[in-house]
């Protein structure tokens, strides 16, 4: 028996960026290169450090504890097994300043799915950019609840928003110093 596949459902995706600002040292982690991110910040200022990294042969460039911003622009889905995104996660936490924050854009996507999209994204100054987003993995699991699982070991949630397949997060760099020597406190008490 031949199996009939049904017609993928294309999603049209509308993010405005107009009014976001990043603050301090920047990591763009990306595995395709929009060049959204880099287009924002330079548009509100020129003097901002905005490092762009293509994936594990670029970790040599960057440094620990360096960045307080880390943008993830529909970075994670390109990464299919969870045991690897936890790791990414993970070595994201070490780049960023104690405090640092993340701000993730993605594919709400879970295992057994497939996702099409058209994405317009409004920049700074009236300029829309567009392009296509395809993951065609169905054995990948990039669904927003999944990925806010990966976070909660490094990152505390500040804003996290999901709609029309495609999610946002925003969170903080979890602090260790400061969460052991709270439990010592409390401890010796």
């Amino acid at each position: 028996m031949i199996k009939q596949f049904l017609p993928l459902e294309n999603h049209d995706i509308f993010i405005n960026l107009e009014k976001e600002i990043f603050k301090g040292n920047i990591l763009d982690v990306g595995l395709d290169n929009y060049g959204i991110i880099y287009s924002i910040v330079k548009s509100y200022n020129d003097n901002i450090n905005v490092d762009y990294i293509n994936g594990h042969h670029d970790k040599n460039r960057i440094e620990e504890n360096y960045y307080d911003s880390c943008i993830l622009f529909f970075t994670i889905n390109k990464i299919v097994s969870n045991i690897n995104k936890k790791h990414f996660i993970n070595d994201i936490a070490k780049y960023l300043t104690n405090n640092g924050k993340i701000y993730i854009w993605d594919i709400n996507k879970s295992f057994g799915k497939l996702f099409k999209g058209n994405l317009k994204i409004a920049m700074p100054k009236g300029e829309i950019k567009k392009f296509k987003l395809n993951n065609y993995n169905f054995l990948s699991n990039n669904s927003y609840k999944n990925v806010m699982i990966l976070l909660k070991n490094n990152f505390n949630i500040i804003d996290s928003q999901s709609s029309n397949d495609i999610y946002y997060i925003k969170a903080e760099k979890i602090t260790k110093g400061k969460e052991e020597s709270n439990e010592s406190t409390i401890n010796s008490h």
